[in-house]
């Protein structure tokens, strides 16, 4: 059950790397692989794709596996993406659409990534 939530959360952390992609402090992480990630993903979630691509999913399954091997790699992909669900420069609910798409579970907004 934690696996399964800690999963889930990584989920989150991913999809909204297609979001944010960026990290908003010199301390922060770096999120070139979250970015690169996410890439197949991005003309959905702007609004100019009508349909998810098969790369979006096979991308994001690839980074959570990669993500999922080391406490430190969780965390830095959640911190690359707090707080970028709600980014204005995509369309609205299409990041969740994403989620379901790709059988991932969104945390809520305000999860802590060092926990």
């Amino acid at each position: 059950m934690k696996n399964l939530f800690l999963l889930s959360a990584l989920a989150v952390i991913i999809v909204s790397a297609m979001i944010a992609g960026k990290a908003t402090a010199a301390a922060e992480p770096r999120c070139g692989a979250y970015k690169k990630a996410s890439q197949p993903c991005m003309a959905y979630v702007q609004g100019s794709a009508e349909t998810i691509p098969q790369a979006c999913c096979d991308r994001l399954k690839g980074f959570l596996d990669d993500a999922k091997t080391e406490q430190r790699k969780k965390i830095a992909a959640c911190k690359c993406v707090a707080g970028s669900a709600s980014n204005p420069a995509y369309k609205e609910g299409r990041v969740q659409k994403v989620a379901d798409a790709c059988r991932f579970k969104l945390p809520p907004a305000d999860y802590d990534c060092d926990r």
